[in-house]
């Protein structure tokens, strides 16, 4: 049970942070536990793990597997497939090695034939016979040559007392020359199990000395053959041993090399890491900057386990900085979308409570996904902990209005309010506030209340009266010449507004009255209250300086002022176009056409005769005067009149 636990949490560990390049000591600890257990094949599937990572001590890694795979039996190491695999490859190996040997020594003597000359002469057949295994013993037999050398040095002692003693051996003996070698079957089965009996015993005689060393050397011989094949057996065996174990190792030094190109790769960006663990203090520009091109280089090797985990632990000691988390969750968008909005989560809920950037981005996701309930609750919780802020609350209403959720729209415009800090905050929501009321709820009445409780508050703000104008004018049509009116008036009877304020609502209010009025007597008393405020302040704020440009003739020059449409809510105050030219042609002289000249020309509008001469510019002269602009007006009844020009 606890074995089991700890394999959970070992794995659990690696799953989580194996990757990094400093989780060496992780792996050695998990593989230690494993050997500590005798648990060698799953040690071996650890290696497997670690040799393809590359991490700081890769070499050491390599170095500790070599160690296990020559230390243990390859048959408690290797997984059942690859030792079955590597037997039949080196076992195919070592067979055509024997047969090249065997065909090589097919020349040579037999072992019949050896068996032969240590019958007929077994003291002199048993050195060479001894001779021959020890050789074999000597290339790498492990525990049987005690036992070869014993039986030969006893083989060689009977056939030295038998010649002490004067028998003759069957090779000298002439009484038994006639005497056959035992048959292998009546001297021992090979297995040692029955006693060599020579064949005169049978028939109840006494065997001599020769017959008993004779039967004393064919056992010694069967013995030598059966040892000579187990030590074939295990010389080969050990051959077997080797060659798994090189080839075991030699499939991992392969992938050994490749794991060290890719930590060269990698050296210098992991170097160039100064604190990779989490910190307050802002880190470096250089150890950003190395970040982001460690994530840019490791993106482009493709490995996406790599990545994420390099972005884990990026997120480590960049923690405080909202640019990795967006990077990461780009990333994460076209390769393992399901795992964004966990990373929005440790982002806003743990790390970036207050960077509204990342939240608004959160929200979209979430809405974008379906779950507007969980958008909604990101933007109020963003709203809690970042409160009066624009932004924030714009993004909050604007959800809400686009799935149709009217009233918690006006929930929270009310809530906005009843929040502003500031004035200037209370007039945009209220503002915000009325247009919505009036495009989305058609609730015009509502936004007019609205926008005057606004004005009522900052009274002397020409803007919020420039608004309530505007939303009276947007309706349909014109809008309603009463509301629009009201408005006007309220601005004309403001205490708070400045008089040039005050000059421009009067003349906006005569181009409305003008272009969309219906009744002559509003559009007249809109007419004279403008040019009382006119007067009043003095001919309309700045001077011009007027110029005066004359031709050939020397024709008086008469100064005609300037017309210029003026736009709602602008302060400066322009000349009347109506009076003012009005009493200028009144004082106009007659006067020759503006003329070309060798001077440097400027455009002149000149006008032809009524109903007679088409349109037409032609260059004029300048009197050395800045830089203007003539306008020649038409004749009537024959008479030609005056250039007019003005700055």
């Amino acid at each position: 049970m606890h074995g089991i636990l700890h394999y959970r949490v070992y794995e659990a560990a690696v799953a989580a942070a194996g990757l990094d390049f400093r989780s060496d000591r992780l792996w050695e600890t998990y593989i230690d536990w494993q050997k500590t257990n005798n648990r060698l094949k799953e040690t071996l599937i650890l290696f497997d793990r670690i040799l393809r990572i590359p991490t700081q001590q890769y070499s050491k890694h390599f170095d500790r597997f070599k160690e296990l795979v020559t230390s243990q039996r390859p048959v408690d190491v290797l997984s059942d497939y690859e030792y079955s695999q590597l037997y039949h490859e080196v076992d195919a190996v070592i067979s055509a090695q024997e047969k090249a040997a065997a065909s090589a020594a097919a020349a040579g003597p037999s072992t019949a034939s050896l068996a032969q000359a240590s019958l007929v002469a077994p003291g002199t057949a048993t050195p060479s016979t001894t001779t021959a295994t020890d050789e074999t013993t000597a290339d790498g037999s492990t525990g049987n040559n005690h036992a070869v050398a014993s039986a030969t040095g006893e083989a060689a002692a009977t056939g030295d007392a038998s010649a002490a003693t004067g028998d003759a051996s069957p090779a000298t003996s002439e009484t038994n020359a006639s005497v056959e070698p035992p048959a292998p079957s009546e001297v021992s089965n090979g297995n040692g199990d029955e006693t060599a009996v020579p064949p005169a015993a049978k028939e109840g005689e006494e065997p001599d000395a020769a017959d008993i060393a004779a039967a004393a050397a064919a056992e010694d011989i069967a013995e030598l053959k059966m040892l000579a094949e187990q030590e074939a057996l295990a010389k080969r065996d050990v051959k077997m041993v080797a060659g798994i174990r090189e080839r075991a190792i030699a499939a991992r030094y392969a992938i050994h090399r490749s794991t060290e190109e890719a930590v060269r790769k990698r050296w210098s960006y992991e170097e160039g890491i100064k604190r990779p663990y989490f910190h307050v203090k802002p880190l470096e520009r250089s150890q950003l900057k190395n970040w982001r091109d460690y994530l840019e280089f490791e993106t482009k090797e493709g490995d996406a386990e790599r990545i994420a985990m390099l972005y884990e632990r990026c997120l480590v000691s960049c923690a405080l900085y909202e640019d990795f988390w967006v990077k990461y969750i780009k990333y994460l968008e076209s390769t393992k979308p399901d795992l964004m909005r966990s990373i929005y989560t440790r982002a806003c809920r743990i790390h970036l409570k207050k960077k509204p950037n990342i939240h608004l981005a959160w929200a979209a996701y979430e809405e974008a996904k379906g779950d507007v309930s969980a958008a909604r609750q990101v933007l109020a919780d963003l709203d809690k902990f970042v409160p009066h802020i624009v932004l924030i609350m714009l993004h909050r209403i604007s959800l809400e209005r686009r799935h149709g959720h009217h009233e918690n729209v006006i929930r929270i415009f009310e809530e906005a309010l009843a929040q502003a800090s500031s004035s200037d905050a209370f007039n945009f929501y209220s503002w915000r506030y009325a247009r919505y009321l009036a495009k989305v709820c058609r609730d015009l009445g509502k936004a007019r209340t609205v926008m005057q409780t606004a004005i009522e508050k900052d009274s002397g703000n020409k803007r919020l009266f420039q608004q309530l104008l505007s939303l009276e004018m947007s309706q349909d049509g014109i809008g309603d010449e009463t509301q629009i009116e009201a408005v006007f008036t309220a601005a004309q009877n403001s205490a708070a507004l400045s008089q040039n304020a005050k000059q421009g609502f009067a003349q906006r209010r005569l181009q409305f009255l003008e272009e969309y009025g219906s009744q002559g007597s509003v559009l007249m008393e809109a007419h004279e209250c403008y040019q009382k405020m006119y007067k009043k302040s003095g001919g309309g704020g700045k001077k011009r300086n007027h110029s005066q440009v004359q031709d050939s003739t020397a024709g008086p020059a008469v100064k005609v002022p300037r017309v210029d449409d003026v736009s709602a809510g602008d302060d400066s105050q322009q000349n009347n176009a109506f009076a003012n030219a009005n009493r200028a042609l009144q004082a106009m002289h007659s006067q020759q056409p503006a003329t070309a000249t060798a001077q440097p020309a400027q455009q002149a509008y000149v006008y032809g005769a009524q109903q007679q001469q088409p349109w037409m510019q032609v260059p004029y002269a300048t009197t050395g005067q800045p830089a203007t602009t003539a306008y020649q007006y038409p004749a009537v009844a024959g008479q030609a009149w005056p250039t007019y020009q003005y700055q």
